[in-house]
């Protein structure tokens, strides 16, 4: 058992106690959320938000992320609706942070005329407000304006002041714009990550990553989430988006090592690096690689250990339910499918996509 899900386990055993305080019941609904077990998560808030007010907005959170990722046709915002509408009768001085909530759900919605108005509003009362600020700059891209909303960036900090949300920002603008001016941006933004903060350093270097993974580096991408790992080694995620890299530049030793490593961070029984030996060892397999070696006792007992997860058969092995996995494709890469969510490939930009 790794570490991540031994801590899981631990909260799990310490929460079924009566007396268990509502504080191990949060850390156990965070743990869950940062391990993209989201439907847990929500089951774990809801049971504590009537003592606990203030979690109504990280459940609103989770609902408009949880509901985000189904089809558009089967999208069901009602929970999140009614969740909201809770959180702002039970919170009426957390205006911000309810703002952006509404904002961020009518966005998921597609009511970009609507999350406009709401944020216009509110920042008529606020007009300093940052947080405001850097949300009506990414409606105004979204509505095709680019030039007017990096007018709206640069005019926050000659007002506020240089910010790691006003970085974030920027980076996210310029992530989204094409032309060689986008790709000199990134990279000054880039050259500044030496001078972030330590405990902000992973958030910018995965936001970092992300941009450049969507302006088609994946080389840049590959050397910022390994800065990334060199600072939290057992972040998951990102393991998997580099092992995904590493496959797609058909690069197998760094993607073995990868294996190795996230087999340490989730310890034997875990599901990903298992995953992500099997689809090594087909692409290994495909390519004649592996004919001169005798299969190890490793190699079998992965394969024997997916063999109940793959197409046309309902057992799990260990997979998380309704989910299934697919050969590797022409470069290398796994996907898997869900009846929710389609085919999803690990790694890019979000290879934790489901719900354990």
């Amino acid at each position: 058992m790794g570490a991540d899900e031994h801590r899981l386990d631990v909260l799990r055993r310490l929460v079924e106690s009566d007396r268990a305080p509502d504080s191990a019941r949060v850390e156990l609904a965070r743990s869950l959320a940062r391990s993209d077990k989201l439907d847990q998560s929500i089951a774990m808030l809801l049971l504590i938000v009537e003592r606990k007010p203030e979690l109504r907005l990280e459940l609103v959170r989770l609902l408009i992320q949880k509901t985000s990722r189904q089809p558009r046709d089967q999208r069901n915002w009602q929970e999140a609706e009614h969740a909201l509408v809770q959180a702002e009768k039970a919170l009426p001085r957390e205006i911000e942070k309810l703002v952006i909530l509404r904002v961020d759900l009518l966005l998921a919605q597609d009511r970009l005329a609507n999350a406009l108005s709401v944020l216009s509003s509110a920042q008529a009362k606020e007009p300093r407000n940052l947080q405001y600020r850097l949300a009506l700059a990414r409606l105004t891209q979204r509505k095709g304006e680019s030039t007017a909303a990096l007018q709206i960036l640069e005019q926050a900090e000659k007002d506020l002041g240089p910010s790691l949300d006003l970085q974030l920002a920027r980076l996210d603008y310029w992530g989204l714009e094409a032309g060689d001016a986008a790709k000199a941006a990134v990279a000054k933004l880039a050259e500044t990550r030496g001078q972030i903060p330590d405990a902000n350093r992973p958030e910018f270097l995965d936001r970092l990553a992300s941009v450049e993974m969507l302006r088609g580096e994946p080389t840049l991408a590959r050397q910022y989430w390994r800065e990334l790992v060199a600072l939290e080694p057992g972040n998951l995620r990102v393991l998997l988006g580099l092992f995904n890299l590493a496959m797609e530049a058909a690069d197998h030793a760094d993607a073995l090592g990868l294996v190795s490593t996230m087999r340490k961070a989730e310890g034997e029984q875990g599901t990903f690096w298992r995953f992500a030996h099997a689809t090594l060892l087909i692409d290994q397999a495909r390519r004649g690689e592996n004919k001169a070696r005798k299969s190890s006792a490793d190699d079998l007992g992965v394969l024997r250990g997916l063999a109940p997860s793959l197409p046309n058969d309902d057992r799990t092995g260990g997979v998380p339910r309704c989910y299934r996995l697919r050969l590797p494709n022409s470069r290398g890469v796994m996907t898997m499918s869900s009846p929710t969510s389609g085919p999803s490939t690990w790694g890019i930009p979000n290879p934790r996509s489901y719900d354990g």
